[in-house]
């Protein structure tokens, strides 16, 4: 009876004990993806394409100039004070596109897609009253985010969201993110790994979101900017977005990132998507090096000079006719037998 006891209380503690890790494997993805495009960056991009240097830039600083790795994760970008000064800046800064919306009028510094560096502060910073880690609304006590606890993501019961009233809100959480997710996933890894295959399974975490009511009025207006906008979306991370809002830091619309394919702006469409363009490019241009290579290699077969014949061995056989009618005419010349006389020969000068 006490052995099943036992077993049942270790089966328990052992239940307890693995809490749910909120947005692990998208976070898991985005920074192996990150540390990819760390290696690949080098120092300054040396040694890459424009397109893939370009793309990396976006990926990595959010800036397709890019810009110098020592400096970029050393502390938060200051960007983020504009949490303390709009409404709804989870949002603004993690649900809305670049500004599209009813946002159009302020600027918009920071957005979902602008780098991976932004997206893992969105989909790594405890919401409002520290959700989804403050076990209030989960049912394990011991929940992690991107595979963190509350405190080593700042602890205490608030958060980022978009919560109105409070001086720098959400500013403290911003910061632990940065200092304990960010800046780990701007590290190389130990090796090189394929960006390729790293970007697919990023990719892979990605989920549509389509609403029937937007599809219905792109067909109805296809001149309407906020509907165009709001239609091709793709969210990582946990919650469920509204028609208009998304990724506020708070229960249902959950921490996440929400990202617009459609925008008509390249440098506002997310990095990812021109980071694929990027590499499609470099596969294109990969290929017809090769392709040209080959030409090249048929070309010089074609026009390469024959070898001069070698000699047969009919011409490297000696003439023995020739030299025996030469040595005849030396043997009548001279009166004198190159050779000794043949035992035959000396038989009959005897007889004789």
């Amino acid at each position: 009876m006490k052995f099943w006891m036992m077993v049942m209380f270790v089966i328990g503690a052992g239940a307890n004990s693995s809490g749910t890790d909120h947005n692990g494997e998208e976070h898991k993805a985005l920074c192996n993806l990150l540390k990819v495009a760390v290696w690949r960056w080098g120092t300054s991009g040396e040694g890459l394409s424009q397109p893939l240097r370009a793309a990396l830039g976006r990926t990595i600083f959010g800036d397709p100039d890019g810009g110098s790795l020592e400096t970029w994760g050393s502390k938060v970008p200051e960007d983020y004070d504009v949490v303390e000064k709009i409404h709804s800046s989870r949002s603004f800064l993690c649900g809305f596109p670049k500004e599209g919306g009813r946002y159009k009028r302020f600027k918009q510094v920071r957005w979902p897609g602008h780098s991976a560096p932004h997206d893992l502060v969105c989909l790594c910073t405890t919401g409002e009253g520290g959700y989804p880690v403050n076990g209030a609304r989960d049912s394990s006590p011991v929940a992690t985010l991107c595979e963190k606890t509350k405190e080593a993501l700042g602890g205490g019961t608030k958060g980022w969201s978009n919560t109105e009233g409070e001086e720098e809100v959400g500013k403290a959480q911003i910061g632990k993110t940065w200092e304990v997710i960010v800046t780990e996933c701007l590290k190389k890894g130990e090796k090189a790994g394929d960006l390729k295959s790293s970007l697919q399974e990023f990719k892979g975490k990605l989920v549509e979101k389509r609403h029937n009511a937007y599809e219905k009025q792109v067909r109805e207006n296809m001149e309407h900017e906020l509907v165009t906008l709001y239609t091709n979306r793709y969210q990582l991370g946990e919650g469920i977005p509204t028609e208009e809002d998304a990724c506020s830091g708070s229960p249902p619309l959950g921490v996440c990132v929400m990202y617009y394919n459609a925008t008509k702006i390249k440098e506002y469409t997310p990095w990812w998507s021109e980071l694929e363009k990027a590499l499609l490019l470099e596969e294109e241009e990969e290929r017809k090096a090769r392709s040209e290579n080959e030409v090249d290699k048929d070309k010089k077969q074609k026009l390469k000079v024959p070898d001069a014949p070698r000699p047969t061995n009919q011409s490297q056989t000696p003439n023995t006719e020739n030299s025996t009618a030469i040595f005849s005419i030396l043997n009548m010349t001279s009166g004198t037998p190159i050779t000794p006389p043949c035992s035959w020969l000396l038989s009959a000068t005897i007889l004789i």
